[in-house]
């Protein structure tokens, strides 16, 4: 007897965990008019970002519990990457262009 009310009471609590995360993380559509395709291209990523953080977290940003120190840290990280990159695209190009000015 105390075993299956115990089953009955985990499901319980399963379904109606289920039911909040439902609740919490339900999606919305917005269909949009883009003139520009650099922007379309950019929402895309966007979208494409949010779904690959919530597939890796299981939480939207909206819904993030972390403080905001968290956030602050997790920008300048991701700030300090993007100056990486930007420097090595820099340097990529000026190569390009010494490259053919020596043609």
């Amino acid at each position: 007897m105390f075993n299956k009310t115990l089953v009955i009471i985990l499901k319980e609590m399963i379904l109606s965990s289920r039911l909040n995360f439902f609740k919490t993380n339900t999606m919305s559509k917005q269909e949009i008019e883009f003139r520009d395709p650099v922007v379309e291209r950019v929402v895309n990523k966007f979208v494409s970002r949010s779904d690959i953080g919530f597939a890796k977290y299981g939480v939207t940003l909206d819904k993030d519990p972390s403080e905001m120190f968290a956030w602050l840290n997790h920008l300048q990280e991701e700030l300090m990457d993007a100056v990486l990159y930007l420097q090595k695209a820099k340097e990529v190009y000026t190569e390009n262009l010494q490259d053919e000015e020596n043609i």
